[in-house]
């Protein structure tokens, strides 16, 4: 079977039991499959050059193929060819528009906006994919639209907004322009709760995938907040997790996870069942120093911020 007829396949199988797991705990088994994932190269340096990261944290591509890296320790995104190539930065420590205090998750739709984390400014960016300023909202507290410490970021096919309220333990959903239009989670352990969470990303069928890294799992719900399934425990084997900072989907529904502390990554099908985990400790090719930001491209090439070792690495399938 093509890879491609591979991806469909199972990708509805997967939904199917992801769609008949609404209020459930655990996802059901299916069969893992190989999956090679090659290292196919890595770009960047530690430093505040063109083209060097300090600290980088998230990852967005547009339809381009341009990557769009969060460079935390230099308070700036950088952009990329798809083939490393630096082309643009913009942004500076501070707290002004394109001003930036820990830049962490970023996202775009297609070639529009770029939507970016300004953590501990407790605030989003809104920003062109040529980094002209458009607009930024939120603020410290425990409000509608006010934040503590967010971190992750995604958005459904609308244009909505999900951001991860890292401290104050919720997911909240915003419109394109920053209105504010519903949260879900309290902080706890139980189903739809959070310690923690990180990473978000959105699925093709419109799902909802949360790391609740506190709690060393991944939680599934609908685009307006209903509980589907969770998966994962603390630990070192399959399906476990150690400090896991960003999630994504690919264009066939997989998702993977930056199993940060354990120093790889991780890939599973949509409904929670094991596929293939790679890397380890160290700077060669394919080995990790806290794996964080993810980015998919439609041809399924895997971005991953190699954020110990300041550089990002590609991967293909």
């Amino acid at each position: 079977m093509a890879a491609h007829a591979l991806r469909r396949a199972g990708f509805a199988l997967a939904l199917a039991a992801l769609a008949g797991c609404g209020g459930g705990t655990t996802a059901p088994p299916l069969t893992p499959i190989q999956v090679p994932n090659r290292y196919a190269a890595a770009w960047g340096t530690a430093g505040a050059g063109d083209g060097q990261l300090a600290s980088p944290a998230g990852a967005a591509l547009d339809l381009n193929g341009d990557l769009f890296v969060t460079d935390a320790g230099n308070s700036r995104v950088q952009r990329f060819s798809s083939g490393g190539v630096f082309l643009a930065k913009w942004g500076a420590a501070g707290a002004g528009d394109l001003q930036f205090d820990t830049p962490q998750g970023i996202a775009t739709l297609g070639n529009g906006n770029l939507y970016i984390v300004d953590s501990n400014n407790h605030r989003i960016q809104k920003v062109t994919r040529t980094g002209t300023f458009v607009k930024a909202w939120g603020a410290l507290g425990t409000g509608n639209g006010q934040f503590n410490t967010p971190y992750g970021i995604a958005l459904d096919d609308s244009e909505n907004v999900y951001v991860t309220d890292q401290v104050n333990g919720r997911v909240q959903k915003f419109d394109k322009d920053g209105t504010y239009r519903m949260q879900f989670g309290t902080a706890g352990a139980t189903n739809g709760q959070f310690s923690l969470p990180t990473g978000i990303a959105v699925d093709p069928g419109q799902h909802v995938f949360v790391l609740d890294a506190g709690n060393s799992r991944v939680q599934a719900f609908t685009r307006n907040g209903a509980y589907l399934l969770k998966w994962g425990l603390p630990g070192t084997g399959q399906g476990y997790f150690s400090s896991p900072r960003y999630i994504a989907v690919d264009d066939a529904g997989f998702v993977y996870v930056s199993d940060t502390g354990n120093q790889r990554i991780q890939m599973f099908w949509p409904n929670g069942a094991f596929i293939a985990a790679w890397g380890s400790a160290g700077s060669g090719n394919g080995m990790f120093q806290a794996p964080s930001g993810l980015a998919v491209s439609p041809a399924t090439s895997l971005y991953v911020v190699d954020t110990g070792n300041s550089r990002v690495q590609r991967f293909t399938p």
